[in-house]
């Protein structure tokens, strides 16, 4: 499973930041891990959002909640799921989970190839 992501900085101010953000989760992720970022700064930040949503990439958007709270919101692509204002230490640490399932449910299942399918306990 690739996870995939698109870093929008609201404006050009923000690209050094979205930078950073991308170079964490590279070094904090080992799994395939898809970052992309939006600096298309003409096109409005609702249309920018919308035509990513469409490729049902988890959305990263940076703007001037950033400088004041070290926060960021994030768009899961998940649907039914709201935009989440979260600080960038936690959303790396969660996105890092999700990697540490993945790989626990690997594990599991090698465990279960090599025991047949059953599971051993």
């Amino acid at each position: 499973m690739s996870l995939e992501f698109v870093i929008i900085p609201l404006t050009s101010v923000f690209f050094t930041t979205a930078q950073d953000i991308h170079d964490k989760l590279k070094n904090a992720i080992q799994t395939n891990i898809n970052i992309q970022l939006d600096t298309n700064y003409d096109t409005i930040i609702t249309q920018r959002i919308n035509k990513w949503k469409k490729t049902d990439f988890n959305i990263i958007t940076i703007d001037d909640n950033y400088d004041q709270t070290n926060t960021i919101t994030v768009r899961f692509s998940d649907k039914r799921t709201k935009p989440e204002i979260m600080e960038v230490e936690e959303f790396i640490d969660l996105v890092a989970s999700f990697e540490d399932e993945e790989q626990h449910t690997i594990d599991s299942d090698d465990d279960d190839k090599q025991n047949g399918g059953c599971i051993v306990m």
